[in-house]
């Protein structure tokens, strides 16, 4: 094998498309190497699409050629999501990278490109709108030496993706047709919420389960849930625990919706307190601004709380217990 394009291959992997294993502020995930992608004379076969293998991955769904290969190549070290999609002889390839913060992605697309790339980059970046499937976002097509890449950045359901194709040009007849394939096939597959059927118990054991696993946006759905079954009426202590822990969510970044939260819970249940496995610093200070607003009922009077109970011993035993 040519050692030259075999440099050129890794390359190509480890600069262009390492932009979608690198948050932009954060550390690089696992790259594995393609093999030969920069070959010569193509032999891959034509993308088999009358038959598909369809993957469900960190939120979203792709039916692919089913003598294509699927690769998870996500490092269990870093908490975001990424996956290849290689066509029949790996020489071209399908990367798809998600992260779970939102960005611009005119901004990262830009920011993520090798020199290769920037210079295909217009004089106005405007121009690099482009959509990949059905979803708006930033896109460019550049060549580095005999391989053709297209990437795409776009943001849904809270999330950014960013995929990357790549394929050397003797290639691309064959491989184009299998992307193309997957682009039209992409779909966001969001988490789904528990069913009406499922108790407002059951849903806010569900949604502090997403909460602690870092899944806010998830855990806001089934709460969401929650809230709309409360509204035909439900236990209080459902309706406040849901409460709470929507305050918290809401807490770590808005805390005027993460008080009128906590303030609508508190009207509802005066008595509230907030759980101490949510008491964040940001939503006790949420949490204290509602209270001042909703302070706790004073206790009753003296006079009207019961009297316990006495007995007096009588002055005289009975004649029958008598000794």
């Amino acid at each position: 094998m040519n050692v030259r394009w075999r440099r050129l291959a890794l390359s190509l992997l480890s600069t262009t498309l390492s932009a979608c294993v690198v948050p932009l502020g954060g550390g690089a995930m696992t790259i594995i190497p393609i093999p030969n992608l920069a070959g010569g004379n193509s032999d891959e076969p034509e993308a088999d699409r009358d038959t598909p293998k369809t993957f469900r991955f960190c939120g979203f769904r792709v039916d692919y050629p089913r003598n294509w290969r699927l690769v998870n190549e996500t490092d269990p070290s870093v908490p975001k999501c990424q996956v290849a999609v290689y066509t029949a002889k790996g020489r071209g390839l399908v990367r798809f990278f998600v992260d779970g913060e939102v960005v611009d992605p005119l901004t990262a697309l830009v920011a993520s490109l090798p020199d290769e790339g920037r210079r295909a980059v217009p004089p106005n970046p405007a121009a690099l709108a482009a959509r990949y499937g059905s979803f708006r976002g930033a896109g460019i097509t550049y060549s580095k030496g005999r391989i053709q890449v297209r990437k795409f950045v776009f943001v849904a359901a809270g999330r950014t993706y960013t995929v990357a194709e790549a394929a050397s040009e003797s290639d691309r007849v064959n491989a184009d047709s299998g992307f193309a394939f997957i682009e039209n096939s992409f779909e966001i597959a969001g988490y789904e919420p528990p069913r009406i059927n499922v108790r407002p118990r059951e849903w806010v054991a569900e949604a502090r389960r997403l909460y602690f696993a870092g899944r806010f946006a998830e855990a806001v759905s089934v709460l969401v849930q929650v809230q709309s079954a409360c509204e035909n009426g439900c236990e209080v202590v459902d309706r406040t625990a849901a409460w709470t822990l929507m305050g918290t969510i809401q807490a770590r970044t808005n805390h005027i919706a993460a008080t009128k939260t906590y303030l609508d819970m508190l009207k509802a249940d005066p008595l509230a307190i907030l759980d101490p496995t949510l008491a964040t610093r940001e939503a006790i200070a949420a949490f204290a601004e509602a209270r001042a607003q909703v302070p706790l009922p004073p206790p009753p009077p003296a006079s009207a709380q019961p009297a316990m109970p006495t007995t007096t011993p009588p002055e005289t035993l009975p004649e029958d217990v008598k000794e």
